[in-house]
This record gives structure tokens, C-alpha cells and sequence, in this order.
């Protein structure tokens, strides 16, 4: 009896992480860096996905000079299709709740 109440009481003060809220950021150039600063202020992590890599030198030089905000960085051309994608993002440790176009490249996947 006294064993069960132990372990229930020791149950109940366990704390379990929770997994750190995340927010998809599709092709965060141009104006969209601002998210990125915005969310990192408020603790999200973010998961950086690429449409192509095959963008201009401003938007390259955009995503290379921010690569230190992303907690991970996806490139849809890695994945054969959408699903694919939506699978590796969904299997990331975190808890997503948001995804948010952050250019208008980004609008087509987001």
C-alpha cells in the first residue's frame, strides 16, 4: 500500500518535457527574415524549408547570413513530393503551430 502511494506521489512530480513549439518558415528571404527574427524573440524554433534551391544571389546570400535561426533546414528538393515533405517536417521533435510563407516563392508550398 505505502509502495503504491510512493510511486504515485513520485508520478505526479515527474515533469515531462514538453517539446518546444515550432514554426515552418517556406523560403525565408527577402522580407520574410524579419520572421525569423521575430519568432527566435519569442522562443520558436525554426524549421527553414526551401522551395528550390535554385534562387537569385540576394536570396541565397538572405538564407546563408540567417542559417544560425533555423533549428533545421529542409530543401523540397530532397523530398519526391509534398507528403514526403509534410512526413520528415511532422517527424521533427517539435510541436508545430504554425507555417508561414516567408516570401512570395513560399506561397505555393506554404
Amino acid at each position: 500500500m505505502i509502495t503504491e502511494a510512493i510511486q504515485a506521489a513520485s508520478r505526479q512530480r515527474q515533469v515531462v518535457a514538453k517539446p518546444q513549439q515550432a514554426v515552418v518558415v517556406v523560403d525565408p528571404y527577402s522580407t520574410g527574415r524579419f520572421y525569423l527574427y521575430e519568432l527566435k524573440a519569442r522562443g520558436f524554433a525554426i524549421v527553414a524549408v526551401r522551395s528550390t534551391r535554385s534562387v537569385g544571389p540576394t536570396f541565397a546570400k538572405v538564407y546563408d547570413t540567417h542559417q544560425q535561426y533555423f533549428a533545421v533546414a529542409i530543401d523540397f528538393e530532397d523530398f519526391t513530393d509534398l507528403a514526403s515533405l509534410a512526413d520528415k517536417i511532422c517527424s521533427l521533435p517539435f510541436e508545430l503551430v504554425s507555417v508561414i510563407p516567408g516570401s512570395d516563392a513560399g506561397v505555393i508550398l506554404g
